[in-house]
């Protein structure tokens, strides 16, 4: 998987001081299941499960001074929905990592509708049961984001 990271994707964790464990960043973890969903998705809906925590969780893993900062641009884009601003930021921060190959196949999934209505239902169902009628899923504004979100891995490739 070396191959999908213009960059390092490992950081590094001093545990003590003698033991430094090396660990994915968010953004390495989200290409990473986004690239495993594209090539398993029909085995299994869980590396859309888990792509879907990482974009709900970005703004609480220590982005949102971040959001209220230097990416305060992507807070108003968003209209100040800090969840969706996140979701935007961790796109990204992935894109600025990814080699432009797993750029090109980012936007594969994204650009095929098929494939990518497969993703919004594998996110959305993945491990939960489906929604009564009348019912609203809190996830489904978080789930359109990765569309919108989509055209900062789309603007790396230009």
């Amino acid at each position: 998987m070396s191959r999908a990271f213009a960059k390092p994707l490992r950081l590094p964790f001093q545990v003590d001081a003698d033991l430094l464990v090396p660990f994915a960043s968010l953004p390495a973890m989200a290409i990473l299941k986004l690239l495993a969903w594209r090539d398993r998705h029909h085995e299994s809906k869980r590396d859309a499960t888990d792509l879907l925590i990482l974009l709900s969780s970005y703004a609480g893993a220590g982005n949102e001074d971040r959001l209220y900062g230097q990416e305060s641009g992507l807070m108003e884009q968003y209209g100040f929905d800090i969840d969706l601003a996140a979701a935007a930021l961790l796109a990204k921060d992935g894109s600025a990592i990814a080699s432009a190959e797993a750029r090109a196949q980012i936007c594969e999934v994204f650009d095929d509708e098929v494939k990518y209505q497969l993703l919004l239902e594998h996110m959305a169902f993945g491990d939960r049961f489906a929604l009564r009628d009348g019912e609203s899923d809190p996830m489904e504004s978080l789930i359109k984001s990765v569309r919108e979100s989509s055209r900062h891995w789309v603007s790396a490739l230009s």
